[in-house]
């Protein structure tokens, strides 16, 4: 991550937690799931780790922050943080799970969709945004149009992954949705499986007390 992009933690992703403070709480547990044994796969690993740490970046735009501070709701046309933190990954990394997680990690709207309709309004919330952390948008490799179509084409091919059996993806995206979750509700994204086996047993005997064919 680029130096100035750092400055996006220190804005709120909530109204008692910083963005560093929730993106903290992800990369715990996280943790949780490599010691469990849950994630294994490093390529997979490195990917959620990069969608964790940018997933909420786009939550220092203006508008989120005055929500913040004004208690109020989202507002018809504003642009979700997930579209923002997915274009300024975007910018510096090219890990195409990652991005994909990043975006998709909620679908206020069909996220691609939304970007290829209103490019000047996101185009402008991420000129504000770089203003705030003292970079120029007009110097960033990419400009907003061109990554719409580069996102359009990405999930398109994810998609064609999925039918194809590679669901590495959807694994970063729901491991990252996972992590978010239990982060934002303060509790254990998951416990050792020492129990499932005999609980399954358990389960069958009961079936075949009915049904003594039951499998």
């Amino acid at each position: 991550m680029i130096e100035e992009y750092k400055k996006f933690f220190d804005k709120k992703a909530k109204e008692n937690e910083s963005i560093k403070e929730h993106t903290e709480n992800l990369l715990q547990r996280e943790r949780v799931l490599e010691e469990l044994g849950y994630i294994k796969d490093e390529k997979e690993i490195k990917s959620l780790k990069d969608a964790i740490i940018y997933h909420d970046i786009g939550k220092s735009n203006r508008n989120f922050q005055d929500r913040l501070e004004n208690q109020t709701k989202f507002k018809s046309g504003e642009v979700g943080h997930n579209i923002l933190s997915a274009i300024l990954y975007f910018f510096y990394n090219d890990n195409k799970e990652a991005l994909y997680a990043i975006l998709e990690h909620h679908r206020y709207v069909d996220n691609n969709i939304f970007l290829s309709k209103n490019i000047e309004l996101v185009e402008n919330e991420i000129q504000k945004m770089l203003e705030d952390i003292g970079l120029d948008y007009r110097k960033q490799r990419f400009d907003v149009e061109e990554i719409s179509w580069q996102i359009d084409d990405l999930i398109v091919e994810m998609n064609e992954n999925v039918k194809a059996g590679d669901y590495s993806s959807i694994k970063i995206l729901g491991n990252l949705m996972r992590c978010d979750y239990s982060a934002s509700a303060h509790l254990n994204i998951d416990y050792p499986n020492d129990f499932l086996n005999e609980k399954m047993n358990n389960l069958l005997k009961k079936w075949k007390e009915y049904d003594s064919n039951a499998n």
